[in-house]
Order: C-alpha cells, then structure tokens, then sequence
C-alpha cells in the first residue's frame, strides 16, 4: 500500500488555478477558460434533471446518464484533489479516494458505488463480477426516490452466478448518487474558501491545468 500525506506544493498560482477549475470564470483579455470539472457537472445536472445549481426539478428519462457521469467526476476529484495533511491511499481507485477524503461513507459503501461506476462506465451494465478476491461482486438495481437509502447492501453477496440472483441486489439510489456528488462538490468549494484543499500529490499544477482545462477564444457580446 502507497500513502501519502502531504499535497502538492501549494502557492498563489496553484490557488488561482483551482479557482478557474471549480468555478466559471469572466474571460481575461478575450480568452475564456473552462474546465472539465465544469463541463462533466453540468452535463451531470442537465441528465439527473437538475438545475445549474445542482437542485432536482424534473423526473429525467436519462437518470442512468446523469448518475453515470457523476461517478466520473468522483473518478476525476479523486484524481486531482486532497485535503491538507489528509492520508491519500493511493493503492486505491480514485473514486475511493475522492468519497474517503470527502465524504463519511463506510469502505463497503463505497467500493458498491465503485462497481456501479465500473458497470456503467465500461458497458452500461447492472452487474460487476469482480475479478479480485478482496473485491465483492455485485449486482445491481436501482432506484430513484427520496426514501431509500443511497445504497443497500444485499444479506447474502451475490457469488457472481447469474443463476443465483434471487435477494442477492445491491439496491442504489440514483437521486441520492446526485445528493452525494453535488455535496462533495460543495464540500471542494467551501475547503477552498478556507484554504484547506490541495492539489492530489500525484498530481502536478502543469498536468492539472492541461489535462483537465481548455482556453478558447470568448464570444464577442
């Protein structure tokens, strides 16, 4: 197991650069910058049938999209984000580094929210055989309403036999995917606001702006 416990070197400019990553910036001398993170939230939103603020105001027929693509984003955060003198495990997958840092979800909670990202990240499917021992398999159904819980973790694993399904679901909530996420979101910007989030020790300023941004030239208004 890999461990780190100190962010990248932090200063004014990598300040600024998280700035334009997590929020829509004014163009500067006719060049507008727009990040990812932006990008993949607001696609988010617009498939969950949410607002731009991340409220849900619309039953969407593309719910599986929208919990899709959240996922992504916890992949992304996990990739470029810690918090100051937090522990970054880095023999695990970013989207269990992103929901430990962030959030206070239990390791088995989240490696279920992992499959489902596998699932539906690699073949739009329900069902994560795993092919590690350490790893539970899981089958997946999901649901979209205020009651139930973000993830039920079945009594009895499913053994990853297609011929033993019966009361063996991992049973998530693709509204509460979206509760989940846009917290995290708020939970970024508002350690940012208090000087608390670091760039991923594995990630550099250089890689961070290039790989997750794009500049282009703003439309005249």
């Amino acid at each position: 197991m890999t461990t780190d416990s100190t962010a990248q070197p932090f200063d004014e400019s990598t300040r600024a650069a998280i700035t334009r990553h997590l929020t829509d910036m004014p163009p500067v001398n006719g060049r507008q910058y727009r990040s990812s993170f932006n990008a993949i939230l607001g696609d988010a939103r617009h498939a969950a049938g949410r607002n731009t603020t991340g409220k849900l105001v619309r039953l969407s027929e593309t719910l599986w999209l929208g919990a899709t693509a959240y996922l992504v984003l916890l992949d992304q955060i996990g990739k470029t984000f810690t918090l100051a003198n937090a522990i970054n495990d880095r023999s695990r997958p970013p989207i269990y580094q992103a929901l430990a840092c962030f959030t206070n979800l239990d390791p088995a909670r989240i490696d279920a929210l992992y499959a489902l990202r596998c699932s539906l990240a690699h073949d739009y499917s329900l069902a994560s055989p795993s092919k590690r021992p350490s790893r539970a398999h899981h089958l997946f159904k999901l649901a979209h309403d205020d009651h139930t819980p973000l993830v039920t973790l079945p009594t009895q694993p499913w053994p990853g036999d297609y011929n033993a399904i019966r009361g063996r679901d991992t049973v998530i909530n693709l509204q509460k995917i979206g509760d989940l996420v846009e917290n995290v979101v708020a939970t970024l910007r508002r350690e940012h606001d208090r000087g608390h989030l670091r760039l991923h020790p594995c990630m550099n300023l250089a890689e961070f702006e290039v790989r997750y941004g794009l500049y282009f030239q703003a439309a005249e208004g």
